[in-house]
């Protein structure tokens, strides 16, 4: 077995030659989560995992999941991999703990930025998934729809723009700027949504007639 540097360092050959071994750095790839994790860490540490929860409800990277406590798996396994530390506060009887990412978390998070996937292009839309099914809504239901998609889009563009000045260095420009025009597109998809049914008055039907 390799074993990890305390420290986070690349695992070394157990052999003992002193060098990396091919096998100890090509670390088990990260899932989009855990990239989007790292990431959020790399660009906060150190933070407990309620700092980063508090962050992630104003960044562009993806929400984490909202419970703290579906976190503690998540930070474990990544420990267990040599790929964060965690450090515990002096003084602080809740327990809570610093983390900061290692050297391999960091190179893993490299390799991760690196790999472009198709969902890259079109990542899985929930929204865009329940548009599919506007055809089961009356036109009143649609028009309701379209109007509290248009008002989550605006107080998550409220969100990001706050957070973006609040934690500055955590939420990069080029970051900000990318969801910012998602987020726009959206709208103006809406806005396209929105007319179509004003002018036809009735339920908006998805597909052209056979």
């Amino acid at each position: 077995m390799f074993t990890n540097d305390p420290a986070g360092h690349i695992p070394k050959c157990p052999e003992g030659c002193g060098r990396a071994h091919p096998a100890a750095t090509s670390p088990a790839p990260l899932s989009d989560y855990e990239g989007s994790f790292l990431t959020l860490l790399l660009r906060c540490q150190p933070a407990t995992a309620y700092q980063l929860l508090k962050v992630s409800t104003q960044s562009p990277f993806g929400r984490l999941n909202q419970s703290k406590g579906s976190l503690y798996p998540l930070t474990r396994r990544l420990i267990a991999r040599g790929l964060i530390k965690a450090d515990r506060i002096c003084g602080d009887g809740r327990k809570a703990r610093l983390l900061t990412c290692t050297a391999a978390g960091g190179e893993a998070v490299r390799i991760w930025a690196l790999r472009i996937d198709d969902l890259c292009a079109l990542p899985d839309d929930l929204l865009f998934a329940k548009a599919s099914a506007l055809d089961r809504l009356d036109a009143t239901e649609q028009r309701d729809w379209v109007a509290a998609a248009r008002d989550m889009m605006t107080r998550r563009m409220a969100e990001l723009t706050l957070g973006h000045e609040r934690f500055g260095a955590s939420i990069p420009d080029i970051a900000y700027a990318g969801a910012m025009l998602g987020l726009r597109g959206r709208l103006d998809w809406l806005e396209l949504l929105s007319r179509r049914m004003s002018l036809s008055g009735a339920p908006l039907p998805l597909s052209r007639a056979g």
